[in-house]
């Protein structure tokens, strides 16, 4: 034999791998040596599998042997890698229009040395440099946005980690640009400002005023008197917003005896001047000006510097406008000191009809002879709108409507063909479309069919199909049967795929000699799902029964294994479990729907237990068992005992062969949290083939909002994996806008962000997890805690 099989494989520490040996002329056994840890050969079939527990290069020799004899030995050089984790912070902030330059992605230095990055889930305007890491560009859209990273190597992808980036909008000044004061007398302006600002500032004022950076106040008694341009600026979480100019007038005090002698000291300022608008004839405009000052203030209001007869209240107000009323309103504002003239406000009147547009213009058509030829304009403005087609500048009898169809298209109705457009106000006349009837146009026909695919969760994906046929050609993509909106390109790209991304794609590919559908292209998105979770914690009657809240979600009918276990506890070493658990089933309402007492060793339940992999129970056990089919919704399960108290597991499985459209997305369990073997646990399972999202809660000190006593002050939950490390702890959530948002996201009520409550947002391969939730200093008291799918 000759050794045909690839020279190079590599695989990460602890990952399945698996390589076969191929050779010529029917080898019947297989050798090597120099495998590492944890790999072995079947010699008859020449496959290497297993799960290498150390790194490094090997250089792996391979034979094979025949009735003929043994090949020459191969060198399969074998790189067992380390996957990279991602490092780089889990949050980061940016402001829409400015410039984004503060994030790049690192992770672990690991060996084979990290090549790229996979970045995806980035907001409009912002891109990724994969080589490098780093995150650039102009953010266009606000929002929180959550994007997936991970890291990639010679050996493979490592986990994905989840960045939150809030994109937000710098402030905006809203305030008026205008203000007026009078030296020696109290000053008063607001700044306002758009997008929630946490400070204010200004420079360039006078001599006796001052603002408040927190409430954007400016106060105090001018000292000095001029025309000065303060700038204004505001900031929020997203930094400070472009400045505006405000133009403050400080008039000189009034000399003794202007107004005194009436107790008043100066005209009335005014404090907000009325505003720019733009209406269409025959709507309403309304313009408004507030003033201060001493004494009973009198109005009036003007147009052009002309009175207007009437006007005298601080609000002006004009119905049904006309073309005439356009212009530029002020007001004078007076009392016994004086008179102050407010900024002018200019109002645009637009006409209520308007000329005809075209909006969307007729295109150029080539068609077999006897096909239908239609053409179609589409056009706004004031109705009536008429229509009249020409051809080769000829008027078409008839043809006065927005479409023109030509049934039967001849080589003699060639020609060039214009559509106008005409209202009271005027006409317009389209651009010319050709009408070209050729024998030799060509109905587009697939060459190259779309291609079947599997993406992994988060990643991207693109679909492509080449057509022939008499240009032009149009697309458009459906999945499974459903056109989607924008996608009419050669090219489908899909990023950040999930799981609801998979199904049937296929383009329809159309020209004016006419259609063709491609071949359906199936894409597989490997997912994850909770396919089992489970509370242990002490469990009795009244106050200490064990209640465990499950959520379906999804649609459909969800089959459904729950358990509670007392007695079959004691196999695993066990003590002090409760003796006689009974397990009963509440719908959302609050209804029991379901009773067991004992599972009495029924093969259907028995069954159930082997297919999802839970324990066994002897047949004769006081233990209990329900198995139900739950449509979407809230339920609530409660472990309690005839008499007595014990520790006790409630467990929830996943009992459907295959995934359904319906899921388990929630368990929350409320108990007597205690120290040693009462802390209270919840394990869980994830299933499947990518990485899922959850979010963990230990909830204490919050409970009380719901009328619970006793609560446990200070919890602390901490996350373990199979091998029983600790990978994860929280003690205190600390209000992380991350974990705000995921409660959010999952439905969770919201927690006060100085709360001693704690949180864990993760995101984990398949496998199983154990989250135990224990008090700070070992204190007890009541816990709630909850397993959330995350999005």
């Amino acid at each position: 034999p000759v050794i045909t099989s690839a020279t190079t494989a590599s695989v990460a520490v602890n990952a399945a791998f698996s390589y076969t040996i191929t050779a010529t002329n029917t080898a019947t056994a297989f050798a090597v040596s120099g495998l590492p840890l944890g790999l072995t050969l079947d010699p008859t079939t020449g496959a290497i599998t297993g799960t290498p527990t150390v790194a490094g290069s090997y250089a792996v020799t391979l034979t094979a042997t025949n009735g003929a004899g043994t090949s020459a030995p191969v060198n399969l050089s074998l790189t067992v890698g380390t996957l990279s984790s991602i490092t780089s912070a889990t949050t980061s902030l940016g402001a829409v229009g400015i410039v984004y330059g503060g994030y790049t992605v690192t992770s672990t230095v690991v060996s084979p040395a990290v090549t790229s990055f996979n970045i995806s889930g980035l907001p409009a305007g912002l891109s990724a440099n994969t080589t490098t890491g780093a995150i650039i560009g102009t953010p266009t859209i606000a929002g929180i946005y959550s994007v997936s990273l991970s890291a990639n190597n010679a050996t493979g992808t490592g986990p994905v980690a989840l960045l939150t980036l809030t994109i937000g909008n710098r402030p905006a000044i809203t305030s008026l640009l205008i203000a007026s004061g009078t030296v020696g007398t109290a000053f008063n302006y607001s700044i306002a400002a758009s997008f929630t600002p946490t400070s204010y500032a200004a420079t360039g004022l006078p001599g006796g005023l001052a603002a408040n950076p927190a409430t954007g106040a400016i106060t105090g008694t001018p000292t000095s008197s001029g025309t000065l341009a303060v700038s204004l600026t505001a900031t929020n979480a997203f930094g400070t917003g472009t400045a505006s100019t405000l133009s403050l007038t400080i008039a000189p005090a009034p000399v003794s005896g202007d107004g005194g002698g009436g107790g008043f000291g100066s005209a009335p300022p005014v404090t907000t001047n009325p505003a720019d608008q733009t209406v269409v004839e025959g709507s309403p405009a309304a313009f408004t000006v507030v003033a201060t000052g001493t004494g009973p203030l009198t109005y009036q209001w003007r147009k052009d510097l002309v009175a207007l007869s009437g006007a005298t209240a601080a609000t002006l107000t004009l119905t049904g406008v006309k073309l005439t009323d356009a212009g530029n309103y002020s007001v004078l504002v007076s009392n016994a000191a004086g008179t102050t003239t407010s900024g002018s406000a200019i109002l645009t009147v637009l006409a209520f009809t308007t000329p005809p547009t075209l909006t969307a213009q007729p295109a150029s058509l080539v068609i077999p002879p006897g096909n239908t030829a239609t053409f179609t304009v589409a056009a706004s403005g004031t109705a009536p709108l008429s229509y009249q087609w020409r051809r080769n500048g000829a008027i078409i009898t008839g043809a006065t409507s927005a479409t023109l169809t030509i049934v039967g298209a001849q080589v003699s109705d060639n020609g060039t063909y214009t559509v106008t457009v005409t209202n009271s106000l005027g006409t317009t006349t389209s651009t010319a479309a050709t009408l070209a009837v050729d024998s030799g146009a060509v109905a587009p026909t697939i060459v190259t069919q779309p291609a079947t695919q599997t993406a992994n969760l988060g990643g991207n994906v693109t679909f492509t199909v080449t057509a022939a046929g008499t240009a032009p050609l149009t697309y458009q993509w459906k999945k499974d049967g459903v056109a989607i909106a924008g996608a009419t390109s050669a090219t489908l790209t899909l990023t950040n795929v999930q799981g609801s991304d998979s199904g049937a794609y296929s383009v329809t590919v159309t020209s004016t000699a006419g259609t063709v559908t491609s071949n359906a292209a199936t894409l597989t998105v490997p997912s994850s799902r909770l396919a089992n979770v489970s509370v242990r914690s002490v469990a009795g009657t009244g106050d200490q029964t064990l209640i465990v809240g499950l959520v379906v979600g999804g649609t459909g009918t969800k089959q459904v294994l729950v358990r509670g276990i007392g007695p079959g506890l004691t196999q695993f070493g066990l003590t002090g479990a409760l003796a006689d658990p009974q397990l009963r089933l509440f719908s959302a309402a609050g209804v029991q729907t379901n009773l067991n007492d004992d599972w009495g060793g029924g093969a259907t339940l028995a069954n159930a237990f082997t297919s999802v992999g839970a324990f066994s129970l002897p047949v004769a056990s006081k233990d209990a068992a329900l198995l139900v089919p739950l449509a979407a919704g809230a339920y609530t399960t409660q472990v309690t005992a005839t008499s007595g108290t014990g520790v006790a597991l409630l467990e929830a499985y996943d009992s459907d062969a295959t995934p359904t459209t319906a899921r388990l997305v929630n368990i929350s369990a409320r108990a007597q949290v205690g120290t040693g073997d009462n802390i209270l646990i919840v394990g869980f399972v994830i299933t499947g083939s990518a990485p899922k999202t959850v979010l963990l809660r230990a909830i204490g000190p919050s409970l009380t909002q719901f009328g619970v006593g006793g609560v446990l002050a200070d919890p602390q939950v901490r996350l373990f994996n199979a091998a029983g490390v600790s990978t994860n702890v929280n003690d205190d959530w600390a209000g992380t806008a991350a974990l705000t948002a995921a409660f959010a996201q999952t439905g969770a009520f919201a927690l006060p962000a100085a709360s001693k409550d704690a949180a864990l947002l993760v995101t984990l391969p398949p496998g199983a997890y154990t989250a135990q939730v224990s008090g700070v200093n070992n204190t007890t008291g009541v816990a709630l805690v909850e397993v959330y799918e995350a999005p």
